[in-house]
C-alpha cells in the first residue's frame, strides 16, 4: 500500500521558474501584486502558486520546496505478530540548491517504537490503530512530515483438533 500525502505542498518555498516560452502565451501569476506578463522568455521567482493560460512551452523547477515523504507499506493489512516493511525510497526531495539529496528518515510507528533509513521494518505486538509520522531531512536542512494511519489485526490463530474415537466393550 503506497502512503501518499493527500496535499503534496504543505508549505510552499519560493518557485523558482526557468525557461519559459512565453511567444504565444498569456500568463498570470496568482493575485497581486503580480500581473499579466508577455514575451518570449521570463526568468522570477515568486512564493506564489502560478497560474498559466494560453499555449507554449513550460518548463519549472521549484526551488526551496520541503521533501514530498512518500512510503509504501507491505504487507497491505498486518497482523499483530507480523513483521512489517515501510519503505520511503519514492520520497521526493528538491535539487535546489544543487545535490540536495535526503540525509535523514525518522520514522514514529505510533506504538512507542521508533525508526531509521529510507525502508526499516517494524513488529507491532498488538492490534489497533496506529499512526505512523515519517520525518525526512534533506542536505539544506528542510523537513517533510507525513502522517498515516495503520490498522493492524488480531494474529489469526491456526489449531489443529484431532479426533479421537474411544470404544468402550
Amino acid at each position: 500500500m503506497l502512503m501518499q500525502p493527500s496535499i503534496l505542498a504543505r508549505r510552499l518555498e519560493p518557485v523558482s521558474v526557468r525557461s519559459i516560452d512565453t511567444q504565444r502565451m498569456r500568463t498570470r501569476l496568482n493575485g497581486p501584486p503580480y500581473s499579466a506578463i508577455r514575451g518570449k522568455s521570463m526568468n522570477t521567482t515568486t512564493s506564489r502558486a502560478l497560474k498559466w493560460l494560453g499555449t507554449g512551452l513550460l518548463a519549472f523547477v521549484l526551488s526551496g520546496c520541503l521533501p514530498i515523504p512518500i512510503f509504501s507499506i507491505t504487507p497491505d493489512e498486518p497482523e499483530a505478530g507480523e513483521s512489517v516493511t515501510f519503505d520511503a525510497s519514492e520520497t521526493i526531495v528538491s535539487n535546489v540548491p544543487a545535490d540536495t539529496v535526503a540525509v535523514s528518515y525518522s520514522w514514529n510507528f505510533g506504538d512507542g517504537n521508533n525508526g531509521r533509513g529510507s525502508s526499516t521494518t517494524h513488529t507491532y505486538e498488538n492490534a489497533g490503530t496506529y499512526n505512523i509520522v515519517l520525518s525526512v531531512t534533506d542536505s539544506a536542512g528542510r523537513v517533510g512530515t507525513l502522517e498515516e494511519n495503520i490498522t493492524v489485526k488480531a494474529a489469526t490463530v491456526t489449531t489443529d483438533t484431532a479426533t479421537t474415537t474411544t470404544t468402550v466393550e
